[in-house]
């Protein structure tokens, strides 16, 4: 946390000089302004102390202005949609978590589902002793599938932007993000499938979200390999997001769960004054 907050006060040194610069240039005009209309007030403001007191005031609005946050929001023109983008833990946010999985949606942690990701996280930590395979088997029983002879793990393949839904210590939605190679069980996505796939999680969205907010993390950023900079994702994300909802409402809030180690990378409010536009 220390290091966060570091980095968020000295990524940009020259916007802070900047920013220094024009609050001391504001706290000298009104003190002008004083000078002339509250002249007895003024006799107090003279002096050097005075001198560093708007030094100060001017340096701590110059770190306040440049340092970096770790949460935006911005509505959605036209729409009633707040979208939130921060720093934090997927698995601590109200509403529906949503979780991408590989197109065999499996759960063997190990080769085919690394337990660094959030779907084996999620199997690992939060099923409360609910049997994954069995809850997603009902699920997707009526979705068509293709067995496919794999190495480790499940058979039965599923189209990309197939979603299911579980109930344990929260409510998430997992959906079909990046295709499994049935020898090396390696997961794969490119920018082309990522979109599709988006599109069917947040129509299933709107059906589950029920009035609370739907949550999502940084969509390619794991094991599907998309192959973008975390910005370029954000902001495909983010494209996805304002482009189904202009379509029809999603939620009335929706969230983007960063993880910490991106902070150095991303820039929140330069995102947020981009898409407020």
């Amino acid at each position: 946390m220390i290091k966060r907050f570091f980095h968020s006060i000295t990524h940009a040194p020259f916007k802070i000089v900047k920013e220094t610069i024009v609050a001391l240039g504001i706290v000298l005009s009104l003190y002008q302004l004083t000078v002339i209309f509250f002249p007895s007030i003024s006799k107090c403001l003279i002096g050097w102390k005075a001198f560093l007191v708007f030094i100060f005031i001017s340096i701590v609005y110059g770190f306040l202005k440049a340092r970096k946050v770790s949460k935006v929001n911005f509505i959605i023109p036209h729409t009633n949609t707040t979208v939130e983008v921060l720093f934090g833990d997927l698995f601590k946010q109200d509403g529906l978590r949503v979780i991408p999985v590989n197109n065999f949606f499996d759960s063997e942690i190990g080769i085919p589902v690394s337990p660094k990701t959030l779907h084996g996280i999620m199997i690992e930590n939060h099923l409360k002793g609910r049997n994954f395979d069995a809850i997603v088997g009902e699920q997707l029983a009526s979705v068509k599938s293709q067995t496919v002879k794999k190495t480790r793990g499940k058979q039965k393949r599923y189209p990309i932007g197939t979603t299911a839904t579980i109930k344990t210590d929260g409510d998430y939605l997992l959906f079909a993000l990046s295709k499994t190679d049935p020898t090396t069980c390696k997961a794969h996505c490119d920018v082309a499938t990522m979109w599709f796939a988006l599109e069917q999680l947040l129509n299933r969205g709107r059906i589950e979200s029920n009035g609370y907010p739907v949550n999502l993390p940084l969509v390619g950023s794991g094991q599907s390999g998309v192959g973008l900079r975390a910005r370029d994702l954000l902001n495909l994300l983010l494209l996805s997001i304002v482009t189904a909802t202009k379509s029809r409402r999603i939620a009335g809030k929706i969230r983007i769960i960063l993880k910490y180690d991106l902070f150095q990378e991303l820039d929140l409010k330069s995102i947020k004054q981009h898409w407020k536009e």
